[in-house]
């Protein structure tokens, strides 16, 4: 009996693992894509890649789909390995569905996304998915972006900086004028390929 518990225990903690790879898997996948053209492409395959592995494995698998880095992490900041799979896998939609997320990428070519013209070179963002700016000046893309999150309200906002990103400095204090009861929080990600990503709590 004591040796059942025991397996049992340690398969809830490895179906618990799998919970935060295939989120992970979906993640990178989309970390990729620097093509406007192709982000829905990407997101649709990469979501197909995770079922298929998740079929594949012959353990209970929870799988949490993610459209965008940062509810990724948001997900993976509630995981907690004590917990089962399954409680975990609600904790982490609960947090997904909690935030609103938004990204700032260069095109790596011409493209017409949604109807948004995107210039090969060219800042543009997404908000929830949705591309909602485009254009050569970092600070008018972000800005562009963090106002279509922060359309409801919201208390905190999280800045993650890429790899040679420009300073968030101006951006920043003009979030303070314009939202003085808003808690931002910068942080350098260094991620490749997204100059920012943003999170609103």
């Amino acid at each position: 009996m004591r040796g059942r518990r025991a397996l049992r225990s340690r398969d809830r903690g490895s179906v618990s693992i799998w919970v935060v790879i295939f989120t992970f898997t979906v993640i990178v996948l989309l970390g990729l894509v620097v093509d406007g053209g192709q982000v829905m492409i990407a997101k649709s395959r990469a979501a197909d890649i995770a079922e298929q592995a998740a079929r594949a494995t012959e353990k209970r698998v929870e799988l949490v789909p993610t459209d965008s880095i940062p509810a990724g992490i948001a997900a993976m900041v509630v995981f907690d390995g004590a917990r089962p799979a399954a409680a975990n896998a609600a904790a982490m939609r609960d947090a997904i569905a909690s935030v609103a997320t938004g990204e700032v990428t260069i095109a790596s070519r011409d493209a017409v996304l949604d109807g948004l013209a995107i210039r090969k070179g060219n800042y543009f963002g997404l908000a929830s998915g949705d591309p909602v700016a485009e254009g050569r000046d970092f600070e008018e893309v972000a800005h562009a972006v963090v106002e279509r999150l922060l359309a409801e309200p919201r208390e905190v906002l999280t800045l993650l900086r890429g790899a040679d990103a420009p300073e968030l400095g101006p951006l920043v204090a003009e979030l303070a004028k314009r939202h003085p009861e808003l808690e931002v929080d910068v942080q350098d990600g260094g991620q490749p390929h997204y100059p920012l990503l943003v999170s609103a709590e």
